[in-house]
């Protein structure tokens, strides 16, 4: 729950910067969450995201938000978001 609070924070906070900064932080929070991806397990259906151009899963595992993408179409810059 506090993590969802510091990143509500952040998304308030963004609201007052061009929304170029907004995509970079969203990058950068897709970067991080690569570096620390949901296992192949946790890859089911019920955790897949709808509609989205990647195949994008997310859930809570190890007591933390985590996800892993794979892009349909690798000429498309994919980073997933949480």
């Amino acid at each position: 729950m506090e993590k969802i609070l510091e990143i509500r924070k952040y998304i308030e906070a963004l609201d007052a910067i061009s929304s170029y900064e907004v995509y970079r932080w969203l990058i950068s929070l897709g970067k991080q969450l690569n570096e620390h991806s949901l296992s192949e397990e946790r890859r089911v259906e019920e955790n897949r995201v709808t509609p989205c151009q990647a195949d994008l899963y997310v859930d809570i595992e190890a007591g933390e938000f985590r996800a892993v993408e794979q892009c349909l179409d690798h000429s498309r810059l994919c980073h997933s978001i949480g």
